[in-house]
């Protein structure tokens, strides 16, 4: 499942989205980092930052790795991945910095993991956050299994053609 959480404030760098992904089961962490990694390089977007020139805020190449490190943190309740996000949407990105964060908050003893991970809205928005969550879903799959990496590439985008249901965001304000 998905969770969405959206933080903006008066300051143009501070549209910030956080998405988790509820992983169940046994998974291996180093190969859930490689497989950010690996999608992460495929997609210049994300290599990305901020830079302020005067009064206007540019995009501009980032000189690190395609992907920012992994956090880990221990889960020690179902409450665990809330504290994170909420803290991850409230924490700016850093001048300079990758646009976009990964939290990984397991417990290996339940096999039971989220998976948090928080973009600036300059690089992606919710349909395409969900795109991206599914290719390193694939890709950690591919990676698991032995497979090659080169048959994996972006899920198509969502059909929003009639039928389709929205959210009353009313209820929530």
């Amino acid at each position: 499942f998905f969770e969405q959480l959206l933080h903006a404030s008066n300051r143009a760098s501070d549209l910030i989205m956080t998405r988790v992904l509820l992983l169940a089961g046994k998974f291996d962490p180093q190969q859930l980092d490689r497989a950010i990694q690996q999608v992460a390089a495929q997609i210049p977007l994300l290599q990305t930052t901020i830079r302020r020139q005067g009064w206007r805020y540019l995009l501009a190449a980032t000189p690190q790795s395609p992907a920012p490190a992994m956090v880990r943190r221990t889960r020690h309740s179902d409450e665990t991945w809330q504290h994170a996000a909420i803290e991850s949407v409230h924490r700016p990105f850093e001048e300079g910095a990758p646009l976009w964060r990964t939290e990984l908050i397991h417990d290996p003893e339940q096999e039971v993991a989220e998976l948090v991970i928080t973009f600036h809205h300059a690089i992606c928005d919710g349909a395409s956050a969900t795109r991206l969550m599914q290719w390193i879903l694939q890709t950690y799959h591919a990676i698991r299994e032995g497979r090659s990496l080169d048959g994996i590439v972006c899920p198509q985008p969502i059909d929003l053609q009639p039928p389709f249901t929205t959210t009353r965001w009313d209820r929530f304000v």
